[in-house]
């Protein structure tokens, strides 16, 4: 992310000047995680660019480090705060070093619930892993009830956990979300097992919630901040939650059929969030599979749009919901045939012709890539992918973007 000096206010005094707190973990938290929510508190959305100094942020906690490693006589308490805040900061490079650390820890608080959670993180075996996130849940530990929440977004496991109870969780943890990503990934979790229980109701309210919570029903499309409502729109989470037609398609239809009454080509920062809602809808997201329907409609979109107003960059996307790699080869050519210099093109091309077996017109593709400046994907990758192939070997080639 971008760095920019921000001040983190009320901290300094109370958290790096010395004063002592009753309890060591308590001033762990003020110094170390208050500092980092509070920097991340101007995002309002996971993708959100904002310029953040995490170097600030983590001053408080340094501060504190600093003067827990000073003292000559430690509690026990001391060490595992000290332990938290060098955690945070990364500075256990190694699981074995940081096992053993929190091991000697938990000998002498044997029953602290935090102590305990960073313990549970050095249990290889699964079942033992399990029933001491269990026993931290019930003895109230909110990053023990978050970790079973992240687990099912994960997997679709319950762990033995009655859906109601995790469903439970995952509400608390959307409630008391610390930053916004954490709020999205709770409304997933909650989204998933309103569908895999069958409640649609819940499904339809937890949709609504984060729309409602997130703007995202207010969103601003205006050319000043057309970029980033379609980020949002179309985020990935969107696709998710099965928000991606209200919010991502009826957004770009709409754009485009404005483009298209005022006798224009779409504009090029509409295609390329029409691409990337291609790719969501052919390959899916981590919580599910292709959606053929939303692809169709997104075709259907480019392909109503007038052919006089087509850009290369329209070509391109057009190209790439063709249903075969042969055809996407001939969409992908029509669009370099429009713009010789459109790279995107060119690196979809390379990468069609590689999954046909076209692998020299594909490495001279590529080779040309790597001489341009500031290439839109990593062309020296996809080459050294086709040093052990063989001409007319058909296989799937994806070069993922720098």
């Amino acid at each position: 992310m971008i760095m920019m000096k921000r001040a983190v206010p009320g901290l300094w005094c109370a958290l790096a000047c010395g004063t002592s707190a009753a309890d060591p973990v308590e001033e762990y938290k003020r110094a170390c995680e208050v500092p980092h929510y509070e920097v991340l508190s101007v995002m309002t959305h996971p993708g959100d660019l904002r310029p953040i100094d995490w170097d600030a942020a983590a001053k408080p906690c340094r501060a504190l480090i600093q003067r827990l490693e000073a003292e000559t006589d430690a509690s026990d308490e001391a060490r595992l705060a000290l332990f938290l805040a060098k955690e945070w900061l990364g500075d256990y490079p190694d699981k074995e070093g940081r096992c053993t650390e929190i091991g000697q820890i938990v000998e002498g608080l044997p029953g602290n619930a935090d102590a305990l959670f960073e313990w549970s993180y050095c249990i290889d075996d699964d079942d033992a892993h399990m029933a001491l996130l269990k026993k931290l849940v019930e003895m109230g530990h909110p990053g023990a009830r978050a970790r079973l929440v992240f687990m099912f977004e994960h997997s679709g496991d319950y762990y033995g956990i009655p859906p109601e109870t995790l469903a439970g969780y995952a509400e608390g943890f959307y409630e008391n979300a610390q930053d916004v990503s954490q709020r999205y990934r709770a409304a997933q979790a909650i989204y998933k097992m309103a569908l895999d229980t069958g409640d649609s109701d819940a499904a339809e309210a937890i949709q609504n919630r984060l729309i409602h919570d997130h703007g995202l029903d207010a969103l601003d499309y205006s050319p000043s901040s057309r970029n980033e409502s379609l980020g949002r729109a179309c985020a990935v989470h969107m696709f998710a939650m099965d928000l991606e037609q209200e919010l991502c398609i009826a957004s770009l239809a709409a754009l485009a059929a404005e483009a298209s009454l005022a006798g224009e080509a779409i504009p090029p920062g509409v295609l390329l969030h029409m691409a990337d809602a291609f790719e969501h809808f052919e390959y899916g997201t981590w919580s599910n599979g292709p959606k053929p329907q939303g692809a169709a409609r997104l075709a259907a979109i480019l392909d109503a749009h007038p052919e006089p107003l087509r850009s290369s960059e329209h070509l391109r996307v057009l190209a790439k919901t063709a249903a075969g790699w042969a055809e996407r080869v001939v969409g992908l050519r029509r669009a370099l045939e429009a713009d010789p210099g459109n790279l995107r093109a060119r690196c979809d091309l390379a990468d069609a012709l590689a999954f046909t077996g076209a692998l020299d017109e594909a490495a001279s593709l590529y080779k040309g890539l790597m001489a341009a400046e500031h290439p839109p994907c990593r062309a020296g990758d996809a080459l050294g992918r086709l040093a052990n192939r063989t001409a007319g070997e058909t296989m799937e080639m994806v070069t993922v973007g720098p």
